[in-house]
């Protein structure tokens, strides 16, 4: 039997102990007092009283000793929770029909898409703001289901839940159970979730799956953390199909992961890449941004330059291609890092790197399409990264992209064929590739625009490409943009 008799005070209205997740997985009975979300994770499989009760929670403990198989079964059903956290009594979810969930309301629909805050960067986020534009230009009623840091979005009706913010575990359970409540209480005809939640018709899989990027940072057994228990429980309903009906995939690699890990139904995950803004992106922005962009980051105009974009510095290889640049024998050479991440810490590696002066730090930048401009390559050596949207816009804006073999981006960054370069292994650089490849990098840099013969017709630009979750072509990677590049090699 585990005792969790916690007291109610303004500190613990905000938290969740994490012995009781731990309690939970491991079969025990639970005797715990009424505060916070206590008693909506307990609920049915736990014995709560009153806080500083004393009485009352002497009576429980007495009777789970008492009667222990009244003890066995709340243990018994604290674990089935664990295992399925908050999951809700009701049959499973049958498949999405051809005609889509609001065919019999007709061709518009009114849509529930719940997700984070979101702003103009990171990959998710990206997606969200543009399927939602598309959505509304399709004339379908879309209200965005986020938590009250959401800032609001003209034109869109933005349902507030609340949410507890710490620990990471609670603040998952809260929003999860409040954007469920949200979902119901409006009447959607189709929810579409970005996050792993309790409830949703639809579910795109933006951030992969869970359980192959523990393994792809050496974390192959969640552990003790419940954090990344719970996150697994969820990604386990959801691709079982228990609390989704369809989930989109971004990439081919993240739809095998998927079907192979939880054995879904090939039939109900769908492949749909992600998209790029030719226009926003597109070779042209390097005579316009290149010069102003290197003079506001005193780049010097000669300087070959590696741009990172990335949010995640760990996930996303910044620490191997800080100690990769730092074996190059270009001392002119610089280093911009674009994203969020802890700053800190790898600002310490870059000085103990010796190349402290010559790494620039730019935090998130909004018009990221300038800082491609003024790059002659983008590297981003992930070691778990789902679908880069970042080697779709250096490829559209034109600069050469070096990538590591993990992310599914190098399906669309063909070795020989444009301009990706695959490596093998992101977490171990080579002690001899890095040098050679710092000897050969200007060469392979996109340099100017190659000149046109008097008789080559001028190319056409092509349409805008919606960088959204909607796609009339969904097994059809995002096109590529731009002159062909030299790709980048290790020997």
């Amino acid at each position: 039997m585990v005792v969790v008799p916690q007291r109610e005070s303004s500190d613990t209205r905000g938290q969740v102990p994490a012995k009781i997740f731990d309690a939970m997985a491991l079969g025990r009975p639970i005797v715990s007092t009424r505060v916070s979300m206590i008693p909506e994770i307990l609920e049915g499989c736990g014995a709560l009283v009153a806080p500083s009760d004393v009485a009352a929670l002497a009576s429980a403990i007495g009777r789970l000793l008492d009667r222990p198989d009244e003890a066995r079964a709340l243990g018994e059903a604290a674990r089935r929770r664990a295992c399925g956290p908050l999951q809700l009594r009701v049959r499973a979810p049958s498949a999405l029909s051809p005609g889509g969930a609001g065919a019999a309301h007709g061709p518009l629909m009114r849509l529930g898409l719940i997700c984070r805050p979101f702003s103009f960067h990171g990959g998710v986020e990206t997606a969200t703001a543009g399927l939602l534009t598309a959505l509304r230009h399709a004339g379908h009623n879309v209200e965005l289901i986020s938590t009250r840091r959401q800032a609001s979005v003209p034109g869109l009706v933005v349902r507030r839940v609340p949410t507890l913010r710490h620990p990471s575990v609670l603040r998952l359970i809260s929003f999860a159970v409040a954007a469920r409540a949200a979902a119901a209480r409006h009447g959607y005809d189709l929810v579409q979730s970005h996050e792993r939640a309790l409830r949703q018709d639809l579910y795109r899989a933006g951030e992969g799956s869970h359980a192959a990027y523990l393994e792809a940072m050496g974390r192959k057994v969640a552990g003790l953390n419940p954090y990344h228990r719970l996150v697994l429980a969820l990604e386990r309903r959801i691709f079982q199909l228990r609390s989704a009906r369809h989930v989109v995939a971004i990439s081919r690699q993240g739809k095998e992961e998927i079907e192979r890990r939880y054995r879904t139904d090939p039939a109900r995950v769908t492949l749909i890449y992600n998209g790029v803004d030719l226009e926003r992106f597109h070779p042209d922005n390097r005579g316009r941004h290149r010069r102003p962009t290197r003079e506001a980051l005193r780049i010097p105009h000669e300087a070959w330059t590696v741009l990172f974009v990335g949010s995640g510095f760990e996930r996303k290889g910044l620490g191997p291609l800080l100690e990769a640049f730092a074996r190059g024998t270009d001392a002119g050479s610089r280093l911009v890092v674009t994203g969020k991440g802890d700053v800190a810490r790898y600002q310490n590696l870059a000085a103990r790197l010796g190349i402290a002066e010559r790494t620039i730090w730019t935090g998130p930048k909004e018009e990221v399409e300038r800082l491609y401009a003024a790059a002659d390559v983008v590297a981003l050596p992930a070691r778990y990264e789902p679908f880069g949207n970042v080697h779709l816009e250096a490829l559209a804006s034109g600069v050469p992209v070096l990538s590591s073999g993990r992310p599914a981006a190098p399906r669309s960054c063909a070795t020989g064929t444009t301009a990706g370069w695959p490596s093998s292994r992101p977490s171990a650089p080579s002690p001899r590739a890095s040098p050679r490849f710092a000897m050969r990098h200007r060469a392979a840099g996109p340099g100017p625009p190659a000149p046109r013969s008097s008789g080559s017709p001028t190319p056409r630009r092509p349409r805008r490409s919606p960088p959204s979750t909607v796609s009339s072509a969904p097994d059809r990677p995002a096109p590529r943009r731009g002159r062909p590049l030299q790709t980048l090699h290790f020997h």
